[in-house]
């Protein structure tokens, strides 16, 4: 049975009293004396108020639940209405008497199941044992098998030895979570998961494939948190089973607002499936392909990967303005925060490229915010999100030693000294250089002189002499002089794309390992 205000009402049939229902009527599973709860305050909680004066000063949260005895018919819609959040209470315009602990006690333990029940669910919270002790707790009351999934169709918990005496249920549990099976099931049946989401009783369904009947229900509707499954092998539902079902999903929701990544992201089946794809637990196209069925979002061919560290910040920073800031720089911007870093994933329409004013855009964002924003090359292949992730983050990496100032950092500008640092970890920068642009680079320590750089330059400008003379900032006659010493002490093939090449990156790499 749902409890909700309106069954509480009945308790007092013979009273006068009158229900308001202004928020989202969540069900009832215990009460409390709002002048003595010491626990964090809950929806799901009926809280008893003896006088009207003990709402004065008192904290409340949005969708809470209030029994307040008003025998002086005070204005309580007045006093509530100068609280910033909105709220459902009953108002019973008779004295508080001792008897009304009584009659909510036995309606409570008639209607949940047992008062021990209640007594268990709330020990494990206060113990943080887990949900899984939640459901080892609710096993022998279901006798059936009862799986808790997350958002992203991953198995946290289920009575183990129940569920895999079925082959069903074992190969769930196998899988630690849907199989191809349950994703193809779910993808025909999308509207059944949808309508489970909305509701907060639990809802039973024929699970025509498998030929028996399931109870299920959404651990929350505002935020897709996940659902919980109990499958009819063992034994039919009956009343009961609805109402413990109700008890356990606000244990498990209980449990999952201390996890990190339910936190800090939004609940959508998108966030899961990056997570999943960076954690590399999607390692098969095959399997990539299933689990995209049901994400109900679409990604582009044209992709960067943006992460945002948020702890190398000097200020504390506002997680989730940065990212609505971000996704409005472009459509079809997915974010979701990671690791304690905010992850943005800038899918572009097909042939389009980030441009220099898309930089300037996110770097004056960058500055403007405060935060340190790596960004990766462009990539088409979302199953190759981890590596680009990881390139976002060398960005950062190597950009901090040359600058340490919140802003932009691409990949693109860092990618040779990321080469050079992998290189460096066993080799020397001499080791690699070509001899030619090691005999120029000991004459330059020797006499003073930039030959070099000079070569660099002119090899960089594609053998174009005014173009690396503006480049090196000197007159187009000087560069000639230095080109002409240059030949005067090496013989250089420039006809060869290699040897050019070799030079290059040599030079570059000699200035890596000396700045």
């Amino acid at each position: 049975m749902f409890i909700g205000l309106d069954s509480i009402q009945k308790l007092f049939e013979g009273k006068e009293s009158q229900v308001s229902i202004e928020a989202p009527d969540y069900c009832l599973t215990s009460f409390d004396y709002l002048k003595r709860t010491t626990a964090p305050l809950t929806e799901h909680v009926l809280y008893v108020v003896k006088s009207p004066s003990e709402l004065k000063g008192r904290a409340l949260i949005e969708s809470m639940n209030l029994l307040i005895f008003n025998e002086e018919r005070k204005d309580v819609a007045k006093a509530l209405a100068k609280y910033p959040v909105t709220v459902n209470y009953l108002e019973v315009f008779e004295p508080y008497t001792d008897s009304v602990f009584t009659d909510l006690r036995d309606y409570f333990n008639t209607v949940v199941g047992s008062g021990l029940m209640a007594e268990t669910i709330l020990n494990i919270l206060f113990y943080e044992n887990g949900i899984q002790s939640l459901v080892d707790a609710f096993t022998r009351a279901f006798n059936n098998p009862v799986f808790v999934f997350d958002a992203g169709y991953h198995l946290l918990a289920c009575n183990w030895e129940m569920a895999k005496a079925d082959p069903i249920s074992k190969r769930i549990c196998d899988n630690m979570g849907f199989t191809e099976e349950e994703f193809n099931i779910i993808n025909k049946a999308n509207h059944i998961h949808e309508k489970v989401k909305k509701s907060e009783k639990p809802i039973k369904v024929y699970h025509k494939e498998q030929g028996f009947e399931q109870l299920i229900c959404a651990i929350d509707t505002r935020k897709d948190l996940g659902h919980i499954v109990i499958n009819a092998v063992n034994r039919p539902f009956n009343e009961t089973d609805y109402e413990l079902l109700t008890m356990l999903k606000e244990g498990v929701y209980q449990q999952l607002r201390k996890e990190e990544f339910v936190n800090d992201n939004s609940g959508y089946p998108y966030e899961y499936f990056l997570k999943d794809l960076l954690d590399g637990k999607i390692a098969t196209p095959k399997r990539y392909q299933k689990r995209l069925g049901y994400v109900n979002t679409t990604f582009s061919d044209n992709m960067y990967c943006l992460v945002v560290e948020t702890a190398r910040s000097s200020s504390t920073l506002n997680v989730f303005l940065i990212r609505n800031r971000l996704e409005g720089l472009f459509p079809d911007t997915k974010t979701l925060m990671y690791n304690g870093e905010i992850i943005v994933l800038f899918c572009l329409p097909k042939n389009q490229e980030l441009t220099e004013k898309d930089y300037k855009r996110i770097q004056k964002l960058c500055s403007e915010l405060d935060i340190f924003a790596g960004l990766s090359n462009i990539f088409s292949d979302l199953m190759d999100l981890s590596e680009y992730y990881k390139q976002a983050l060398r960005a950062i990496e190597i950009g901090i030693t040359e600058k340490q100032d919140p802003g932009l950092y691409i990949y693109s500008d860092y990618f040779m000294h990321h080469i050079a640092n992998i290189f460096f970890q066993k080799e020397s920068a001499k080791t690699y250089c070509h001899p030619i642009m090691e005999k120029l680079l000991k004459q330059d320590a020797e006499n003073e002189t930039e030959l070099a750089e000079t070569l660099y330059a002119y090899l960089i400008c594609e053998r174009n002499i005014s173009a690396a003379a503006d480049y090196l900032y000197i007159h187009r006659n000087t560069m000639t002089y230095r080109l002409k010493k240059i030949e005067s002490l090496v013989n250089i093939d420039y006809d060869d794309p290699k040897e050019r090449q070799y030079l290059i990156i040599s030079y570059e790499m000699h200035k890596i390992s000396h700045s």
